[in-house]
């Protein structure tokens, strides 16, 4: 079952798709190429926002899921790097690959370079 972040990305992909798709209606023939645009930009700022709250919520998720308050070391810890990750989260405004996976892999462990794969284009995580 996909995560609580995972639906809300989907569901913000989902709006900026109609975005996208609205752009290239037939029903809406004749479109100025300058309005076509805003639609295209919209629908990217949409996806760029989606996959940022995506990224920053998965680490929320990974403090919330190991925390452990009845262990008071493993706690003091704990709440340092959360506070460390907090910290990086508000400085988290280019949701770029390199960004994305440096950021997950520093404050979770969690390298995603591998399971990045572009399935529709038969690209590995490399070429992807």
């Amino acid at each position: 079952m996909p995560s609580l972040a995972a639906l809300r990305y989907d569901k913000a992909a989902y709006k900026a798709r109609v975005l996208r798709d609205t752009a290239t209606d037939p029903r809406l023939r004749p479109i100025l190429n300058s309005q076509t645009q805003v639609y295209y930009h919209s629908a990217l700022a949409m996806f760029v926002a989606g996959w940022e709250a995506y990224i920053e919520e998965l680490v929320r998720n990974f403090f919330d899921v190991t925390a452990n308050p009845l262990d008071p070391q493993f706690h003091a810890v704990h709440s340092i790097a959360k506070n460390a990750a907090e910290r990086s989260l508000k400085q988290f405004n280019t949701p770029n690959a390199d960004n994305s996976r440096n950021l997950l892999f520093q404050y979770t462990g969690y390298d995603p370079m591998n399971d990045w794969v572009w399935s529709k284009r038969s690209m590995n995580a490399l070429a992807t």
